[in-house]
């Protein structure tokens, strides 16, 4: 919802500043860094008592959630229930894709999200037993009866497809930690591969449901400087081709924060916000705010003043 318009020249005039050994932009003032309280006042996000890590919890580390944290491991299980159910449902059986992209996943839970009638999103319907039916004979999933006893499972336990959570509502805390896992890769540590959402982020989504204060914060000041790096080796590597041959790397990094740290250090680059609220993150205040137009070479030496 909060976003700032994109503008290829002022990216481009702060990246010549940046220098990726010291994580820092060189400027004609002294060098500039993406400070931890600067870019808390401009994502509003928190540095967090508990570190981001994207996984799948192991067998054991499932075992332990689900003694100590039952909820949490259930909301873990419908989701990734309804993660893979949404595979299904898009790929073709002759393709078995591993990953679901984001817009798939989010018209998925949302089914009108694409809609113009202007209506309220609604969750996702419930399926009948007949299209269950039907992924299944797609996947060639059955339901099977072990005949000896697997870990905790004893003999005679019947394994049911993942698929049956279909045929129930989605539990509420499940929808939010499905549009977190949305949020999370678009807006606060994008994945590398252009709109893909992997099946790791599933369990820093479900802990943020469930108020966990993970360091998001520090991975999305990482995601950018990961980014920029990559950036910054692909425009000066060398090769026998010339440079207008060379492929333009394509980097997904949490732009919206970036620039909005520029407008931070250099206000005088875009329209001043219409309110000041100094609890609200600092990219919010800039939704309406526009570039005022300069070309390349004007943010260029706008850079290089002193004053910068």
């Amino acid at each position: 919802m909060y976003g700032l318009p994109v503008s290829c020249r002022h990216f481009l005039a702060l990246l010549e500043t940046y220098m990726p050994d010291s994580n820092t932009f060189m400027t004609s003032g002294g060098e500039l860094g993406l400070a931890l309280h600067e870019m808390y006042q401009v994502s509003g996000l928190p540095m967090g008592d508990c570190p981001f890590q994207e996984y799948f919890p192991s067998n054991q580390q499932l075992g332990w959630l689900k003694k100590d944290t039952p909820d949490m491991h259930d909301t873990l299980w419908d989701l990734t229930c309804h993660y893979y159910t949404s595979l299904i449902e898009i790929s073709p059986p002759a393709k078995k894709k591993r990953q679901i992209s984001l817009k798939q996943f989010a018209v998925y839970l949302f089914p009108n999200l694409e809609g113009d009638s202007g209506e309220p999103l609604r969750e996702l319907d419930i399926l009948t037993p007949t299209a269950i039916n039907e992924l299944m004979e797609k996947v060639e999933a059955r339901s099977y009866t072990i005949a000896r006893a697997e870990g905790a499972f004893p003999v005679g336990t019947k394994f049911r497809s993942f698929l049956r959570r279909a045929q129930k509502s989605i539990e509420p805390r499940t929808l939010l930690a499905g549009y977190l896992a949305l949020w999370l890769k678009k807006c606060v540590v994008p994945y590398r591969s252009l709109d893909a959402l992997p099946l790791e982020v599933l369990f820093p989504a479900v802990q943020l449901a469930y108020g966990r204060e993970l360091s998001l914060l520090p991975a999305m000041i990482a995601g950018i400087h990961c980014g920029l790096r990559y950036l910054v080796s692909g425009f000066t590597q060398v090769g026998s081709k010339p440079s207008t041959e060379l492929t333009c790397p394509k980097v997904e990094l949490p732009y919206a924060y970036l620039m909005a740290w520029l407008v931070l250090h250099r206000p005088d680059l875009m329209s001043a916000p219409s309110v000041v609220d100094v609890p609200v993150p600092f990219v919010q205040l800039l939704e309406r705010s526009r570039w005022l137009g300069k070309k390349f070479g004007d943010a260029q030496r706008d850079l290089q003043v002193r004053k910068s």
